[in-house]
């Protein structure tokens, strides 16, 4: 065959937690090492979560900015975060959703309930409601 060294990650029966395979062939036969992986797997995992949420604190600034720019209320920019923030709601799994639009002076506070409730219902995430005023 080749005779190419190969790596790749599994799940092990043996420990119950990943493990890097290193397999290096030679004219004798091969070499196998493994080595436990679980924790940077667990913490590669955490990292892609917090920078999906870093990502939604990114685009809710530039939404702040932006709705600030614009005269017409026409557009519904709190209708596209909030579908935003249950989109990164149900890709990690969250139990629930809520948004601070609920605190904020001059909105429509039952139009931002209005758009929770019907991604809600998209979504199948509850939206968390509470008149924090």
């Amino acid at each position: 065959r080749s005779q190419m060294p190969v790596q790749f990650d599994a799940l092990s029966i043996l420990t119950e937690g990943w493990v890097t395979v290193n397999v290096y062939p030679s004219s004798e036969g091969i070499t196998v090492y493994f080595k436990e992986i679980t924790e940077q797997k667990k913490l590669n995992f955490y990292i892609l979560q917090f920078c999906k949420v870093i990502d939604l604190v990114i685009f809710t600034s530039k939404y702040a900015l932006l709705s600030n720019l614009l005269d017409d209320q026409e557009i519904c920019l709190d209708d596209i975060r909030i579908k935003k923030t249950f989109e990164l709601g149900k890709e990690l799994g969250y139990d629930a959703v809520t948004t601070s639009l609920l605190v904020s002076p001059g909105l429509d506070h039952e139009k931002i309930v209005e758009i929770g409730l019907k991604y809600s219902e998209f979504f199948q995430i509850p939206f968390f409601y509470k008149d924090f005023i």
